[in-house]
């Protein structure tokens, strides 16, 4: 196994590119802070000559707050306040004579002083701000709006692609498109894909083939199978039903029924393709002939030679509309590639991922060595946080910035991470990274976890050569801190000696290996149990953490989905334990997304009486069913509903749509009636969320009623990943967090449980295969396979 030099924070040269390798819990911000503060006084570098990119804006301001506090208390130590920090200790005590302590005391007033001008942005930032400030060098526009969420302009290309190559379709391929339900959301998980990594190889790259001899010849053995079942399907079924020589194992007489059924149903059709299932599985010669007992006679019947001959042509013509989908795809792409930068360009509008692309093509092209050294000369050094998610693009443009050992450069993050494809990385491209480096390190202490924790892991990761596949990602074990006997979870005041548990899930029955259904939900219990029983130690004052009972916001439930979120909080219910859901899935796939949507249909219609009884259903109104009824025979109650809806139609119109919820709110108390159910938090705030989403689309897109109602009914339709689509932490209150395990990303618990993590993602034959090729440079490839 490769060894990696530990990094030595006060003695290593701040100099030349270093890739720093941090995992989880080994200090990665305090190591930039310390790094920067490093800088500021042994170099002659400013706050603004200093460049630092993460990733999110949270982490941008953590980095910003760490940064600043970590200059304030050097500042502080060196006016003689007592220093706690051993590192800062150590700093200060190597600056020696009186006359470098003021220097350095001025030095670090005028970094505070001059703090808000210190060059810390996301990766999306640090591109804008280059593209606004350096325009002239960059040869980009001035005036170039800038857009968070880009949907409305895919789903327009989309909807134009489909009405120019598909809407005008015909004859079987039309009805095959109809039945597999080929539309234009169809195309959703392309988009996202390829609009988020504009670089990736699609194939097979082909185009679609001329059907028409297919068409003609299948159509008319349909026709000719359609004339015979039509005359002649009494006598097929009575021949059927009747032979003595079938295997009713596979023929038996209920089978039989239901298929005659379904082939009646298909035949009664002139237009439909997929042909049931059966008809050319059972009921063609040769099938008959393996269904018929030894030494018995087969059935015989035109019908079935006719069966025999159509199966064979209907799988290639099958085979053939495949292929046309791909090359419909395939050309789809290459459309949405043509399509998408002319659109941004005639509306003068960018989106966030181009941003990365517009400074990367500036910097390869003729402006390039002109942009360079104008960024070069304002950030003299730097620091790339949250190294292991970039992509191509992202270390093309860091390549290309510092290419050589002139400034110091910094690259921080954890390779094991890259693997998962978090935020777009690419794995290929941190190993890219560590062949250009002239140093490379580890961070060698874990400050987060508990000793017996890190040498738990240390044991598991370091009995392979390779635990991560490639040899380039190696596991460099790590030191423990000395933990604080009350951080460990202690139970009858013995601490627990197994912090990293292992479970296995027998089957129910000897022999027999449970379905995934079965499996997810009885692990889900155990943990569920395991949970309840830890709390109920602790209300005995026997479980306790950092020196006081345990709590049940001590606890997360690490899970992948949200379906796997909600199996955790009904069992948890189940053992009245409260939890509280975060990033388990899209607000868009809530039961309170869908009643907003049915109310405020009926607000845009208010004389709709269909529409506006169908909102009184919703939990925002919380009338009873008796209620409802009671409109059926008093039309002056209805009436009155009436006109308060035709009143927030008036509201919404004049003011906007925040205020007329306000007003909904408060007329119907629906904070009040909400928190009063068992789940209410968690409603009220996925309504919340719903409004807050709507009203600012609304605002930014410029949208009135209708349009917004449009936009609405399309997030139904499609996955949204922006962050702010995902459901929401109800409360902070004392619960059982339930979080996503990329959302959990740099959190921290003290009790962990992951019961799902042996379920990898489903993949169907549907799910585009990506992968690395190696003969193209390891470039990211996107196999759009075949469709059945």
């Amino acid at each position: 196994m490769q060894t990696i030099p530990r990094f030595d924070l006060l003695k290593s040269p701040l100099a030349e590119r270093n890739l720093l390798e941090a995992s989880a819990g080994t200090g990665k911000t305090f190591t930039i802070a310390a790094l920067y503060l490093r800088l500021l006084l042994e170099t002659d570098l400013t706050v603004d000559r200093i460049l630092v990119v993460t990733f999110t804006e949270a982490a941008t301001e953590e980095l910003r707050d760490r940064i600043r506090q970590r200059i304030r208390e050097a500042y502080e130590g060196l006016c003689g306040e007592t220093l706690e920090d051993i590192f800062l200790k150590e700093l200060l005590a190597g600056i020696d004579t009186t006359e470098q302590r003021e220097q350095a005391r001025t030095k670090l007033r005028e970094a505070l002083i001059c703090f808000d001008e210190a060059a810390i942005y996301t990766i999306h930032g640090f591109c804008q701000r280059i593209l606004q400030d350096k325009a002239f060098e960059a040869g980009a526009l001035f005036d170039t709006e800038l857009i968070t969420d880009q949907t409305l302009l895919l789903d327009e290309i989309a909807q134009d692609y489909w009405r120019q190559h598909c809407a005008n379709q015909t004859g079987p391929f039309a009805s095959y498109l109809f039945e597999k339900k080929i539309i234009p959301s169809s195309f959703a998980e392309l988009l996202k894909q390829i609009t988020g990594d504009p670089g990736i190889t699609v194939i097979p790259d082909r185009d679609a083939e001329d059907l028409t001899t297919h068409e003609t010849e299948w159509q008319s053995q349909r026709e000719e199978l359609q004339n015979s079942w039509q005359e002649h399907h009494d006598d097929i079924k009575e021949l059927l039903l009747n032979a003595d020589g079938l295997n009713r194992g596979k023929y038996n007489k209920v089978s039989l029924l239901k298929w005659f059924a379904e082939i009646d149903s298909y035949f009664s059709s002139s237009t439909a393709f997929q042909a049931p299932e059966k008809l050319f599985a059972r009921l063609t010669t040769s099938s008959l002939i393996e269904g018929t007992k030894k030494n018995a006679v087969t059935p015989q019947h035109p019908f079935f030679d006719l069966a025999e001959d159509a199966a064979e042509n209907y799988t290639i013509i099958e085979a053939a509309y495949i292929d046309r989908i791909i090359a419909l795809k395939v050309d789809f792409i290459r459309y949405l590639r043509r399509e998408l930068p002319r659109r941004k360009q005639a509306q003068n509008i960018r989106h966030f991922d181009d941003l990365l692309l517009d400074v990367r093509d500036r910097l390869t092209s003729s402006v390039g060595p002109r942009l360079c050294d104008s960024i070069r000369s304002q950030f003299k050094a730097a620091f790339i946080d949250e190294f292991q998610d970039t992509d191509p693009v992202q270390f093309a443009i860091f390549r290309i910035l510092y290419p050589d050992r002139q400034r110091p450069v910094f690259f921080i993050g954890d390779p094991k991470q890259a693997i998962y494809s978090f935020r777009g990385a690419d794995i290929f491209a941190y190993i890219a990274a560590t062949k250009v480096v002239e140093n490379r390190y580890t961070l060698s202490t874990n400050w987060r976890s508990t000793p017996e924790l890190v040498r738990a892991i240390n044991t598991v990761f370091a009995a392979h050569d390779r635990p991560f596949v490639f040899k380039e990602i190696t596991f460099q074990p790590v030191d423990q801190k000395k933990a604080d006997a009350e951080d460990i979870l202690t139970i009858n005041g013995t601490p627990d000696p197994h912090p990293l548990q292992i479970w296995t899930c027998d089957p129910l029955e000897a022999d027999k290996v449970d379905n995934m259904d079965v499996s997810r939900q009885r692990l889900a219990q155990a943990v569920s149990n395991e949970i309840a029983r830890l709390l109920n130690l602790s209300t005995q004052g026997e479980a306790t953490i950092k020196g006081r009972p345990l709590e049940a916001g001590d606890v997360a439930v690490l899970v992948r989905t949200h379906k796997e979120g909600a199996l955790i909080e009904k069992t948890l219910k189940g053992q009245g334990v409260p939890s509280v859901q975060s990033g388990t899935g899209s607000l868009f796939d809530t039961r309170e997304a869908q009643e907003v949507m049915r109310v405020l249909r009926a607000i845009a219609d208010p004389v709709n009486e269909s529409l506006v009884k169908a909102a009184l259903t919703s939990d925002l109104f919380g009338l009873s069913g008796n209620d409802l009824g009671d409109m059926i025979f008093d039309e002056k109650l209805l009436e009155v509903w009436l006109e308060k809806f035709l009143e927030y139609n008036r509201i919404w119109q004049s003011r906007n749509l925040i205020v007329m919820t306000g007003k909904l709110f408060a007329e119907q108390a629906v904070r009040q009636r909400l928190l009063g159910l068992p789940d209410g938090q968690r409603r009220l705030t996925n309504l919340l969320h719903c409004f807050e989403v709507l009203h600012k689309s609304a605002q930014e897109q410029h949208l009135g009623i209708d349009g917004l109602l449009k936009w609405f009914a399309r997030q139904f339709e499609e996955e949204r990943g922006q962050e702010e689509y995902q459901i929401r932490l109800e409360s902070d209150d004392n619960a059982v967090k339930i979080v996503t395990i990329h959302k959990s990303k740099g959190l921290e618990y003290p009790i962990v449980f992951c019961p799902f993590c042996w379920n990898s993602a489903k993949v169907t034959a549907k799910t585009p295969l990506f992968f690395h090729n190696p003969d193209e440079s390891n470039r990211k490839t996107m196999d759009l396979g075949t469709e059945d």
